[in-house]
C-alpha cells in the first residue's frame, strides 16, 4: 500500500513539473509575441514619420 501512495506522489510532482513547464514556456512565447508586435508597431510608425 506504501509502494502506491509513492507513485501517486511521484505522479503527481510529475504533473506539477509538467504544468510549470508549460506555463513558463507559455509566458515566454507570449513575451516574444509582445516584442514582436511592438518591433513591429514601431517600424510602421518610423515609416510614417519619415
Amino acid at each position: 500500500m506504501q509502494h502506491s501512495w509513492d507513485s501517486t506522489e511521484e505522479l503527481r510532482q510529475a504533473i506539477h513539473t509538467y504544468i510549470d513547464f508549460y506555463n513558463n514556456h507559455r509566458i515566454k512565447m507570449g513575451l516574444k509575441r509582445q516584442l514582436w508586435n511592438i518591433v513591429l508597431w514601431l517600424h510602421k510608425m518610423s515609416k510614417k514619420l519619415s
